[in-house]
């Protein structure tokens, strides 16, 4: 669930699961007002799994991920009509948890590849694709200059690190899960 705020106009932005069968699960990205009033499939008629949507930090497109092309998941945007949805990365790996700047210019994600997972950062019209590091769960600090990652072996372990979106720098946060010192 991403909750609303004023650029928003109040409205909160969904995903919503059902599961047909035990290998059949379809997933729909939905919009509604926050006293649940006037809700919307935005993927209405696209089968497949559709998720962990987004809103751009002007309310304007919404970044989600989708299997839709039959390519894995891959990211696209939409206008939060549902309308004009654009497919960003080029198939090539499973994409997952896009994030966008605060400015609104980017999108932060996390492919996985053969090689394991890492965090990628493309323009928010999916030009200039490229890869910061290998880690998980980008996140950005506020001034849009640096995300905060988890890097480590696996999807589950592993340590805080910033690193900053242009020079590459990592700074090891001395952040870990106890266990995972063990």
């Amino acid at each position: 669930v991403v909750w609303a705020d004023e650029v928003t106009e109040g409205r909160i932005l969904f995903t919503r699961i059902n599961i047909q069968t035990s290998t059949i699960v379809q997933s729909s990205i939905y919009i509604m007002n926050a006293d649940g009033s006037e809700k919307t499939n935005l993927t209405v008629g696209i089968e497949g799994l559709n998720g962990a949507a987004s809103w751009s930090p002007d309310g304007s497109q919404i970044v989600f991920v989708s299997d839709r092309d039959g390519n894995g998941w891959q990211i696209f945007t939409m206008d939060v009509d549902g309308n004009q949805a654009t497919r960003l990365t080029d198939g090539s790996g499973e994409d997952f948890f896009p994030q966008w700047s605060p400015d609104g210019k980017h999108i932060a994600y996390i492919a996985n590849f053969n090689s394991g997972p890492s965090i990628r950062l493309m323009n928010a019209d999916g030009s200039n694709d490229r890869e910061l590091t290998s880690g998980n769960w980008p996140s950005w600090t506020p001034d849009g200059r640096r995300l905060l990652i988890t890097v480590g072996a696996d999807w589950t372990k592993g340590h805080l690190a910033m690193i900053d979106v242009e020079t590459k720098t990592i700074t090891d946060t001395n952040c870990y899960n106890p266990k995972d010192r063990e």
